[in-house]
């Protein structure tokens, strides 16, 4: 009998234990932009930002610093402070004379503390706490986007944009009539309207004056936000003659919403000149929901420009910045690599003959083009073509279609969706794979599904042999751990022209002791999760990580992303720049010997035993084991704690699993406490906390009974 390897763990409560399951989040920045050379207060909402210490911007030249965070109080946490201040109030008039100046200086707080109650609320609980933001941007910081991340007692959150302008800026004020607003010196917040009998935070929408508009001078970078009821307007002088281009930013800062629909900030821009006429209206671009307007200026005077959203809705992550001014044509940034179509090629008569394997370049001049291509092949060929048009910004919606000899259809696609590319929705690229059925030629036709066309419709067509690859997806980004403890993340291998094989994940100059388990991904599979351990003794700090993957001479490394909900249902893989390991203060005292990196068999209806050394309990309560997002069929039938026989005893549904399934068990420790021995202030907290997780358990589900 072979011996089997023992998984030893000691656990003691640590005050970062929860940080797994509640990471600190992101909601919106604003304004989020700032000019060249000047310093100025940004405003994070967001949730789980206890602690926020210490802000990470990508590139250079823009640094920034905390200075406030603020919780509003719910009406339960009100009434208590309010009975804490009336108890000290009295005691000041029944004991005058042992009323001391920190008992002044206690009532100073919580008074100011039960202002936040009548703050108006987030119109979404995840954007209710803020972070107020010193940023100062340097002369020389080069224009464009940065990504923008807080570091907090939870660990590291998702990034935001924040961009870097060389226009003035403007932060909007009209449109918001906000409780949350500081007097001039900045010490009290305003209290709520006279007479107001019971504050409702969450409900008070924004009233504004139809006349309000924010005086600007062009050229002008316009930020706001559009809460409930919100219209934003802002005026302006401009002289007969100017080309105005209002060039607005939303979707492009917050990608995607997930619990509105749309899923994104929908922004419309309209016109007016001084008499309320509207002269130009605006509520896209192409095929980018952010509108962009251009207007000749008919006369001097003054204009108003005036965003909300399209279905007038409102909260505190729609936020926009506005490129506003005279605005020379954008230089097309579409790659010209690879040989130019031969014009005319406009039917099968005039198709353009190519040889394999080639990248070309071509576009779609106009309305009802269409570029015909025509190819030597050969019976049992295998052929890959793709369109590239949409991923390089180009607004064409392409569609190929692949003929024989005697123009008999062999193959056709319209949208394929590409997985790598996570701030795309509309995925109109082409792409087809296919095995010619005899020696002739074939030909290509590629046009714009929906008969568009013009100088902006570029595109990239490849056409040759299938080149097995993937790429790899890291999520999340920001992967948040307590020194000396387990944490998940997700992998995601994005396959391409029918490579199926099983990769291997590594660690790319990491830090000592950082070590991953489960690290591979099972041949035929897209996504599994997998473990990161950290040594007790790893600093206290951000790491920068590498992942690496390969599969035989194949080396890919991974991108940092994240997995972002849109509209309550649609997930999107999200690039980052940077993959972060927030590591974080820990009291445990935790030791882990990783099982064998031989998988567990588990037979469908059968059972496997994990050997494991577990404690019977902790300081904060006994031990409990769940596992996390678990394939169906497999669950955890029961556990024995302690050090010489403890094991974990997994088992198969025989209906629900199917034999050769691999992939990773990842299992949660929790420490529970019994609901009846918590009392006091202990009675609001949660019974059950996350301590850890155990690394990665490799499984397969064999054949048999």
């Amino acid at each position: 009998m072979k011996k089997k390897s023992f998984l030893f763990l000691g656990l003691i409560l640590a005050a970062a234990a929860c940080a797994q399951e509640e990471s600190p989040h992101l909601g919106y920045v604003f304004p989020a932009g700032g000019q060249q050379g000047t310093t100025l207060r940004v405003t994070i909402g967001g949730q789980y930002l206890t602690g926020a210490n210490a802000v990470r911007i990508s590139g250079s030249g823009v640094k920034a610093k905390v200075i406030d965070y603020l919780r509003p109080l719910n009406q339960g946490t009100f009434k208590m402070v309010q009975q804490q201040m009336q108890e000290l109030v009295a005691r000041k008039k029944e004991h005058p004379k042992s009323w001391t100046s920190s008992d002044e200086q206690r009532v100073a707080d919580l008074r100011n503390k039960m202002t936040t109650f009548y703050i108006r609320q987030s119109s979404a609980p995840a954007l209710v706490e803020t972070v107020t933001l010193e940023v100062t941007v340097a002369d020389d910081a080069e224009p464009g986007q940065r990504e923008l991340r807080l570091q907090t007692d939870q660990g590291l959150t998702n990034p935001l944009v924040f961009e870097v302008g060389p226009w003035r800026e403007y932060a909007e004020k009209s449109g918001r009539s906000i409780a949350e607003e500081k007097s001039q010196d900045g010490s009290r917040r305003r209290r709520p309207p006279e007479g107001t009998a019971k504050p409702t935070p969450g409900t008070m929408p924004v009233t504004n004056d139809s006349d309000a508009a924010m005086p600007v001078t062009l050229p002008a970078m316009l930020n706001g936000q559009i809460l409930p009821g919100d219209t934003d307007r802002y005026r302006f002088f401009a002289r007969k003659g100017q080309k105005l281009v209002v060039d607005v930013n939303a979707r492009r800062l917050i990608p995607y919403l997930s619990d509105a629909v749309p899923g994104w900030f929908q922004a419309t821009v309209a016109l007016f000149d001084a008499d309320g006429k509207e002269l130009a209206y605006a509520d896209d671009f192409q095929f980018r929901p952010d509108p962009r307007l251009r207007c000749e200026i008919p006369e001097d005077g003054d204009y108003v420009l005036e965003i909300q959203d399209a279905l007038h809705r409102g909260r505190e992550d729609f936020v926009y910045r506005i490129a506003l001014g005279e605005l020379l044509p954008a230089v097309s940034t579409f790659p010209t690599d690879g040989q130019p179509e031969a014009e005319p090629n406009n039917d099968s008569a005039r198709a353009q003959h190519v040889p394999l394997p080639l990248v070309l370049t071509g576009r779609i001049d106009a309305p009802g083009d269409m570029d015909v291509f025509c190819f030597d092949g050969r019976a049992g060929q295998p052929i890959v073509a793709e369109v590239m048009a949409r991923r390089l910004g180009s607004p064409l919606d392409s569609a190929l279609k692949l003929t024989d000899a005697d123009g008999k259809q062999i193959a056709f696609n319209d949208d394929y969706e590409d997985k790598g590319a996570g701030l795309i929705t509309h995925h109109a690229d082409s792409r087809f794979s296919a095995t010619l059925p005899k020696d002739g030629r074939y030909t290509i036709y590629l046009a714009d599904e929906q008969q568009n066309g013009g100088a902006d419709f570029a595109y990239h067509l490849s056409l040759g042999a299938p080149q097995p690859d993937f790429d790899l997806r890291v999520v999340p980004s920001a992967i948040n751990v307590p020194a000396g403890t387990t944490v998940p993340f997700t992998v995601h291998a994005l396959r391409r022209d029918g490579f199926n094989g099983k990769i291997t994940l590594a660690l790319k100059d990491a830090p000592d002791g950082f070590t991953l388990a489960g690290a591979t991904v099972p041949a035929g599979q897209d996504t599994v999760r997998m473990t990161l351990t950290v040594p007790q003794n790893a600093p206290e700090e951000l790491h920068r990580l590498r992942f690496v993957g390969r599969a035989g001479t194949i080396t890919r490394e991974a991108v940092p992303a994240d997995d972002l909900m849109q509209a309550f249902i649609y997930r999107h893989l999200v690039p980052a720049e940077e993959q972060f390991v927030c590591v974080m203060r820990s009291n445990h005292s935790f030791a882990v010997e990783p099982p064998s990196a031989k998988p567990l068999r588990i037979s469908p209806g059968g059972r496997a035993r994990l050997p494991i050394n577990l404690p019977e309990s902790t300081s904060w309560g006994s031990i409990e084991l769940e596992l996390s997002d678990p394939p169906a069929g497999i669950s955890i039938e029961h556990f024995t704690q302690g050090k010489q026989n403890g094991e974990i005893v997994f088992h198969s549904e025989k209906q629900e699993t199917e034999p050769g399934l691999e992939g990773n068990l990842i299992v949660n420790v929790y420490a529970m406490r019994d609901p009846d021995t918590m009392k006091g202030r202990g009675q609001r907290k949660k019974p059950r906390r996350l301590l850890t997780t155990l690394p990665a358990i490799p499984f397969i589900i064999a054949g048999g009974n």
